[in-house]
This record gives C-alpha cells, sequence and structure tokens, in this order.
C-alpha cells in the first residue's frame, strides 16, 4: 500500500471520529446553555478525544507497516493457516494449488468442494472488496469431467457434492448413481446426506453405516451419524460413540458434551463442556476476553468509593460466576432435549425462548453468587455492594462466553462484546440486586417478594435484547441499549447515595473516569483491529476497522459520558424514568459540600439589598432535598435535589426565620463553581429549625428571599 493511499484512508478513519467527538460535546454544551471557552475546552475531556485519535493512529502505522498481506510458500502452509483462522476461501485456494500437480486426488476435490461451499455468499476478500460466491462454474467444471474416462468418477462425485450443496437432491442422487464402484470414498457419505436432508432417515443411516464398513470419510460419516440419532431421538445408538475412544476422535466436542447428558453422566458432560472450551479457545480470545473483564472490573473498582472490597472475595465471585456458566450449559440441554425448548421460526415463540429460555436461565445462574454471599458472609453491609458483586459475577459469566465466542473467525465481534453484551450482562443483574437493595434498604420489607419482581424484571429485559439482536431490529434495540445504560447507571447512583458510609468529603472523579472508560475501551476496539490485521493482512483490517470505527467510538463516548455521571446527595432515590434525549442527563454531578463561598445582592435588587447590604460568607455543610407539596407530577411528589444548605458566618435578620442556615439554588443545572465566577443563583430562608439536621424540608416551610452571585472563597 502507498504511504499516500495510508495517509488517505487514516484520514477518512480518524477524521469522522474526532468530528463526531467535537459535535456530540458541543450539542450537550448548547442544550446545558454553558458554552464558553472556561468550560466547554475541558482539557481532560479533549485529552479523552486524544486518546482515541492517538491510538487509532498508532495501530493504523503498526498494522500497514508490520503487517504485511499473508504470501505461502507451498499449498500445504496456504491450507494449514487457512483452518488455523477459519477463512475457507484460503483454504479453498490451498486445495486449488495442489490439484495443479495431482488432478485425480479425490480427497483434495472433495475438500476443494467443501471449504468452497464454506464461504458465506458474499464477502469480502483481502482488499475489502464485496465478492460474490461463483457456485455454477465449479459445478460446471466437474460436470465437464464426467465425459472423460479417465476422471468420470471424480466428475460424477464432485458434481453430485457441489448439487447437493446448491440443494438440487435429485440432480445430485442422479449423478452419484452413475458410480458403479459402491466401496468409492465420499461416495455413500454424500448418498446418506442426500436422504437426510429429503427426511428418509432410515436410508441415511445405512449409507453412512456403509460409508464406516467400507473405512471411507470416517470423520464426517461418525459425526454425521451421530447427528441424526441426536436429532431423531435415537440416543441410544449415539451414546456409545462417546466412549469408544477410537470413535470419540471424530466426534465434535459439541456433540459429546449433549450425549453425555442424554446419558445422564453429569461429570462426562462437565469434562466435555470443559474440552469444548478449550478448544474454541485461542489466545486472541483470551487476550481479548481478559481485556474487557479487566476494563470492567477496575471500573467498578473505581466507583466503590466508601468501602472497598476485599480482593479474596472479588476473586472467589468471578470465579464463581464462571463457574455457574456451566450449569446454564445443563439447563439449555435439558429445556431443548427434555422440552424441545429452543429457537423456531416463531416470532412469539422465540421472544417466550429468549425471555425464559435464555433469559431468565442466565439470571439465575448469574446471582447465585450473590446469594451465597448474602447468606454465608457479612462483606454486603452497603447498597453498592450488592451491585459490586452483581456485576462481578456477571463479568464471570460473560468471560466463559467470551472465549466460546472470540473463534478466529469471530474476532470482529470483540468490541460489540466489550460495549454492549458483556455491559448488558452486568445490567440484567444489577437489576436483580437494586430489587434486594429496594427492599432492604428503602421499603424495609422482606427480600423474598422483591427479588422475585425484579428477577422477573431481568429475565424480561435480558431477553427483550436477545430478541431485538437476533431479529435484526437494530433501531429499536439502539434505543433499549441506550435506556438500560441510563437505567444502570442511575441504579449505581441511589445505591452510592444511600452507602452507611456515605460521605461528602469522598466523591467520584468523573472526568478522569470518563477519561479511563474511553482510553481502555478504545484499546479494546485498537486490539480487535490490530488482531483482525495479523490474521487476515492490513487490507482486512483496514475494512473492518472503516465499519467498526464510527460505531464504536459513538458506543465508547456515550459509555464513557454516561456512566461516569454521580451526583451524589445522601439518603436520596432517582427515580428510573430516563429520557430519549441523548443529550439531556437527569444525573448532574454537583457535589460542592464543603466549600466556603461569597454571596453578594443580585444587581442592586431592593428586596434582597435590605438583607444583604453587603456580601456574606459561608461554608456549604449539606444537600437539601426540597419536597413541593404543591406540585404533582403523576402521583408524585414533586422534589428538587439541587439545593445547598449554606451555615453563614454572619447571622441574617428576618422576622421568626433562622437567620444563620439558608438556602441556595444555582440558575444553572451544572454550574462550574470551583472553575467559574460570579455564578447567578436563588436564596431562600428556613423556618423549620430541623433542616439543618434532617436534610429535606417542605417548600411551603420556605421563604424566597431573591436572586444573588455565589463566588467560591479564595
Amino acid at each position: 500500500m502507498y504511504p499516500l493511499k495510508i495517509i488517505l484512508l487514516l484520514l477518512l478513519v480518524v477524521f469522522p471520529i474526532s468530528i463526531l467527538a467535537f459535535l456530540s460535546e458541543y450539542i450537550k454544551a448548547r442544550y446545558k446553555n454553558s458554552i464558553d471557552k472556561q468550560n466547554f475546552f475541558n482539557p481532560l475531556r479533549y485529552r479523552s478525544v486524544s486518546g482515541i485519535v492517538l491510538l487509532f493512529i498508532i495501530s493504523f502505522v503498526t498494522v500497514n507497516f508490520i503487517f504485511p498481506e499473508k504470501k505461502f510458500d507451498t499449498p500445504q502452509q496456504r491450507i494449514k493457516y487457512g483452518i488455523k483462522r477459519e477463512i475457507p476461501s484460503v483454504v479453498k485456494d490451498g486445495y486449488s494449488d495442489l490439484l495443479k500437480n495431482d488432478s485425480l486426488n479425490i480427497d483434495h476435490h472433495f475438500n476443494l468442494i467443501f471449504w468452497h461451499f464454506q464461504q458465506p455468499l458474499k464477502h469480502k476478500n483481502n482488499e475489502g472488496l464485496l465478492v460474490y460466491r461463483n457456485d455454477l462454474d465449479l459445478t460446471y467444471s466437474y460436470e465437464e469431467m464426467i465425459h472423460n474416462n479417465e476422471t468420470s468418477l471424480i466428475g460424477n462425485l464432485g458434481y453430485g457434492f457441489c448439487e447437493l450443496e446448491r440443494k438440487n437432491y435429485f440432480e445430485s442422487i442422479k449423478a452419484l448413481n452413475r458410480i458403479t464402484d459402491n466401496k468409492s470414498k465420499y461416495l455413500n457419505y454424500l448418498k446418506a446426506k442426500i436422504f437426510y436432508y429429503l427426511g428418509l432417515s432410515n436410508f441415511s443411516e445405512e449409507y453412512y453405516k456403509s460409508e464406516i464398513h467400507n473405512n471411507g470419510y470416517l470423520e464426517g460419516a461418525y459425526r454425521e451419524l451421530a447427528k441424526l440419532y441426536i436429532e431423531t431421538g435415537q440416543y441410544e445408538k449415539a451414546i456409545p460413540f462417546i466412549y469408544n475412544h477410537k470413535i470419540r476422535e471424530y466426534m465434535p466436542a459439541a456433540y459429546i458434551k449433549d450425549l453425555s447428558f442424554l446419558n445422564h453422566d453429569f461429570p462426562y458432560f462437565v469434562i466435555s463442556l470443559i474440552k469444548l472450551i478449550i478448544n474454541r479457545t485461542n489466545l486472541i480470545g483470551l487476550i481479548a476476553a481478559l481485556m474487557i473483564l479487566i476494563t470492567w472490573l477496575i471500573y467498578l473498582r473505581r466507583i466503590d468509593i466508601y468501602e472497598r472490597e476485599n480482593w479474596i472475595f472479588i476473586i472467589a465471585t468471578l470465579l464463581l460466576g464462571m463457574l455457574v456458566s456451566f450449569a446454564s450449559d445443563y439447563i439449555y440441554s435439558y429445556n431443548e432435549y427434555n422440552w424441545g425448548f429452543t429457537f423456531t421460526n416463531n416470532k412469539f415463540k422465540d421472544f417466550l425462548f429468549s425471555v425464559i429460555g435464555i433469559g431468565a436461565v442466565e439470571e439465575a445462574v448469574k446471582i447465585i453468587p450473590l446469594l451465597l454471599l448474602l447468606l454465608f458472609t457479612k462483606v454486603l453491609d452497603e447498597p453498592f455492594d450488592y451491585i459490586f458483586y452483581a456485576s462481578v459475577s456477571a463479568l464471570g459469566f460473560a468471560f466463559i462466553e467470551n472465549l466460546l465466542y472470540f473463534k478466529h473467525s469471530a474476532i470482529h465481534i470483540i468490541h460489540g462484546r466489550a460495549l454492549l453484551s458483556v455491559v448488558c450482562h452486568m445490567f440484567n443483574t444489577s437489576l436483580i440486586a437494586y430489587g434486594m437493595i429496594l427492599a432492604k434498604y428503602k421499603w424495609k420489607r422482606n427480600l423474598f417478594p422483591s427479588f422475585i419482581l425484579f428477577f422477573i424484571l431481568a429475565s424480561l429485559a435480558h431477553g427483550i435484547y436477545n430478541y431485538l439482536l437476533i431479529s435484526n431490529f437494530l433501531f429499536v434495540f439502539i434505543i433499549y441499549y441506550y435506556l438500560c445504560i441510563k437505567v444502570w447507571g442511575t441504579i449505581m447512583n441511589n445505591a452510592l447515595n444511600n452507602s452507611r458510609y456515605f460521605s461528602y468529603d469522598i466523591s467520584i472523579e468523573g472526568e478522569k473516569l470518563s477519561f479511563y472508560l474511553v482510553i481502555s475501551l478504545t484499546a479494546i476496539l485498537v486490539f480487535e483491529y490490530i488482531s483482525i490485521g495479523w490474521i487476515y493482512g492490513a487490507s482486512a483490517a483496514n475494512s473492518g476497522l472503516s465499519e467498526s470505527s464510527i460505531t464504536g467510538s459513538v458506543l465508547i463516548l456515550f459509555l464513557a459520558t454516561r456512566l461516569s455521571r454521580f451526583d451524589l446527595i445522601k439518603k436520596h432515590w432517582n427515580r428510573l424514568v430516563p429520557s430519549l434525549n441523548p443529550f439531556r442527563y437527569s444525573i448532574q454531578p454537583i457535589n460542592y459540600v464543603g466549600l466556603n463561598i461569597t454571596i453578594q445582592n443580585y444587581k442592586n435588587n431592593k428586596r434582597t439589598g435590605r438583607f444583604l447590604p453587603k456580601p456574606v460568607t459561608g461554608r456549604i455543610i449539606d444537600r437539601v432535598i426540597i419536597y413541593n407539596e404543591s406540585v404533582w407530577d403523576f402521583k408524585r411528589r414533586i422534589t428538587e435535589t439541587n439545593w445547598f444548605l449554606i451555615k453563614l458566618e454572619s447571622p441574617l435578620k428576618y422576622g421568626s426565620y433562622i437567620n444563620d442556615h439558608i438556602l441556595l439554588k444555582f440558575r444553572r443545572r451544572s454550574p462550574k463553581l470551583k472553575k467559574e465566577k460570579d455564578l447567578l443563583g436563588k436564596v431562600l430562608l428556613i423556618k423549620d429549625k430541623n433542616v439543618p439536621d434532617s436534610g429535606k424540608v417542605l417548600r411551603e416551610r420556605l421563604k424566597l428571599l431573591g436572586g444573588v452571585v455565589v463566588n467560591i472563597q479564595k
């Protein structure tokens, strides 16, 4: 690739990301009416965007200058590489090269056709161009070989195989029947597959047995015969396969696992499941799964600010989360083979299976580690502990899932798992934990009814996520995911608000947390890009990057923004009613307790001026929740949480109202008290003497004094 082309492609990727990030921040700032150089051009905020751009530049240069397009010295190298990396087109090309020197090798012809049809109908080649699989030319080439006596056997076999893959079964069997030698390798195997697709399982079984008896294509015959027995319910015929070491080597690990279940051999089921995970695990998948786990585990630790959890319990919960994933697989097998409960083409049944067969099953096992901690330890001593350990268990569960999913042919889904699936795993399990939090800390009731209710909600949330994804309802899925993340942020905020260790002296550094999420999640996206470049070459990596960079950056910026905003208010419960406006956040951190401020009259207001003839100083000592009795919203009392209780150094005089404490509210929703000057606000006088101790008051017991100007006291 020429240097100019690399530079242009780099600009096409990085420039839209930078513009998108800039516009996102600009629109949010416009919405909050806070456009100014001091606030908008925040150095830490733009370190995040710069971090994304820098990581992309480094990875782009690495891929394009270090990872050249793959070259092979021999066809065997090409085939070995393609099989290991799960690239059908490369394997097919390898067998095509072998046939140039050994054109009558029946094994090479069979594998050429097999790997040809393993390719998707349309896919991108190494240059990133869309290529359509050409089945007709391959089929016609074998049809021509039929008329040559020397190649007649291979021609009929190859033509029959091609027509079988093209689902022209009668044309396929007609070609195969022209072969007079019934002991020819692959012949009985292909006939068996035709009868299987036609629904004639008895004939199919006999032909598979004939292939085995003739010592032909043993791997395919044993594999497909076991599949036939499982699908037709003849389990007793297939089960002996897994205990015969000569046959077992031909059996896929997934079949061994299912047959172990059908034989009620639980130890062997576990062993086969472990082998399945090991067989599917590769170095890239393992590193990616660990990166995702560590990224989100560190995030959870950074927002657990009041009482950090012991690493022994964290690791134990993580391991338990991995272990219970085995139980979910056992339940899947039970539902499928005992109830026939699996995916069908019926939308309603698929929705039920998504909710009950997947959502309820996975949420039931993911919550087990949290319940064990609740029953046998005393580590859950604040609300956020429930969210924390529920999320850690979900991370362990998702780690095993990721090992299974991150095959070489699926490494392009790494960023999707990191930004979508794993996050929703944590959210869904946190829903159950939140129900327990509400019962114990807010409603003061028995945990069991709330646990059941929120377990149903979590199963439903999980099922909807799966159903929208598999049904390809992408627009609805995006909205749904967006709402889930906003609810999860509110849940965590409420748990922190009601900690027994709550203190305004301890806070979450939102901008640093946002920067951490941007860099760590971008690093996962970059790792995916580099991995694709290493396996498939620079062209394929660049093509994939052009598709994933924009959506990936949007998700990263959204998660980094939403999951770093926590406005901590002692004993306050935010409502779980997220806005659909993507640039509006119900939670705006304004934790200024402990700061000393000066308050003065606003523009010589006569009314306020009588009581504030000169500036007064005071200290912000608490956040206060005001209940407005006169306004009702859907039968709920309107609450205002952005009032601060100020203890004045010089008392005010106003009738029977308290003269050494006032309530202050800034005009802007998210003021920058530490960075800006002359912030506008309004002051309320207090009649109730218990307000300084209670932290909340009814609006009718307050009197508006007027507008003021506030500055931080240096």
